[in-house]
């Protein structure tokens, strides 16, 4: 999304500022590369397939499948607003293999070889279809799907939460609401003198009201040193959050800036812990809780 700090920094005077839902977002096409594909240092035993499927309307959209392990969790990863599976993505299903996961992650409509335009209901509907890919995948089998959003990615991932069943949710360096990360992005010097519209699609994006809704396993990951998504937010969002006590965590890695939190031993291994919560039904443990909660 668009820096307003910086905007905010050569403004003069009273301004407002229009965030259109184009600003959100940063297309950009790029190839997969079989040499990188082919290189990835995968667990013994675990492939990664190319994935190409039709979005509701059409659009084709690519994908990166990475399995080896029937018995493990797939992890359906939704990635930030210069995710491309042929930069980041290599490296982040290759860092959540080796936790034990399988992997599914796609590009999103106009980035790496997807095709289309990216809007947020359009990518909120790719999503969907992915999901009901991965389960169509399965072959018959009941799956453990744990939808993963990064960033911008996280308002996806939160929103898919709601509408589809999932048995676990990650949201890593997440916002509140798209409303509290622009008001954040204004420096304090700039508040008195500065007001910032939303479009009324980003407007909406509220992730507390969809963790209120959502009552599954919980991970939540906040960097220290994020200046782009406080951790504060994901503390907001464990408080507000509908999932039993037990079944919720919250990562908070200090040194861990944004995006570079499974980078750290701590996060990894709680990571990797999730992974084996998300095995046993949260539900269960609802009536055991109610009264702490």
């Amino acid at each position: 999304m668009m820096t307003i700090a910086l905007l905010v920094a050569g403004a003069q005077g009273c301004v407002s500022f229009h965030v259109a839902e184009d600003n959100w977002f940063h297309p950009h096409a790029s190839e997969l590369d079989d040499d990188a594909l082919m290189a990835m240092p995968l667990p013994a035993g675990y492939a990664a397939d190319r994935v190409s499927f039709n979005a509701t309307d059409g659009t084709q959209l690519a994908a990166l499948h990475v399995h080896g392990n029937d018995r493990a969790p797939t992890v359906f990863y939704l990635g930030g607003d210069s995710f491309r599976i042929s930069e980041q993505g290599l490296d982040i299903a290759a860092r959540l293999a080796a936790l034990g996961a399988n992997v599914f992650m796609m590009d999103y409509r106009g980035y790496g070889g997807s095709q289309g335009d990216p809007s947020i209901e359009g990518l909120m509907a790719d999503a969907e279809a992915a999901l009901a890919l991965l389960r169509q995948r399965a072959d018959g089998n009941a799956p453990t799907i744990i939808v993963h959003g990064f960033s911008m990615g996280s308002f996806i991932a939160a929103e898919i939460a709601t509408r589809r069943e999932i048995e676990g949710l990650i949201l890593e360096s997440t916002a509140t609401s798209v409303r509290d990360w622009a008001d954040h992005q204004v420096p304090w010097y700039g508040k008195p003198f500065v007001s910032i519209e939303l479009a009324e699609s980003l407007e909406s994006q509220d992730n507390v009201a969809r963790v209120r809704k959502y009552s599954g396993p919980l991970l939540l990951i906040a960097g220290g040193n994020d200046a782009k998504t406080p951790a504060v937010m994901s503390r907001d969002l464990l408080a507000a959050s509908a999932t039993p006590r037990s079944c919720r965590r919250l990562l908070e890695i200090e040194a861990a800036g944004h995006g570079d939190a499974l980078t750290h031993a701590a996060a990894r291994e709680g990571y990797r812990e999730f992974l084996a919560l998300t095995a046993t039904p949260c539900q269960s443990r609802i009536v055991a809780e109610s009264d702490e909660r």
